[in-house]
């Protein structure tokens, strides 16, 4: 697959791609926001509706 990337979109799309499944996000704090979120709602993260952005963001502001 990696070879026909190179043939079909150049070294620079390809390394780019490459570069994003190579990165290791095993301890991010997105990582970590994701498991609070699924801890909270019984292993499964649920849809980010209108009011649960506006909840997110009012609560991001109160936590500095």
């Amino acid at each position: 697959m990696a070879m026909a990337l190179r043939d079909w979109y150049g070294d620079e799309v390809s390394d780019q791609i490459a570069q994003c499944f190579r990165a290791d996000a095993s301890d991010t704090a997105e990582n970590a926001w994701i498991a609070a979120l699924r801890d909270l709602h019984d292993g499964v993260v649920p849809e980010l509706t209108t009011n649960r952005l506006r909840r997110l963001q009012l609560l991001s502001r109160f936590s500095g």
